[in-house]
């Protein structure tokens, strides 16, 4: 049994995922080659800019501890 569906699509289902369920989502990682047998998943870094921004946006959206801590001192937050 294959591990990869013929035909997936990730932006698609994180969509759903946001319309239906909540729209506080975000992807860990990127895929590649995905819809074959030789998809992955390739986490993002933590010298990825991008997806630190968006992951503070959206964990201190919910949290004034969490952005008081992160206006005090970014590197202490991790």
């Amino acid at each position: 049994m294959s591990s990869s569906r013929v035909g997936a699509a990730p932006d698609a289902v994180v969509l759903r995922i946001f319309d239906t369920l909540t729209p506080a989502v975000i992807t860990m990682g990127t895929a590649r080659d995905p819809g074959t047998r030789g998809a992955v998943c390739e986490p993002y870094g933590d010298t990825d800019a991008a997806f630190a921004a968006q992951l503070v946006d959206l964990l201190t959206g919910k949290d004034d501890e969490l952005l008081a801590a992160w206006v005090e001192d970014q590197e202490a937050v991790d």
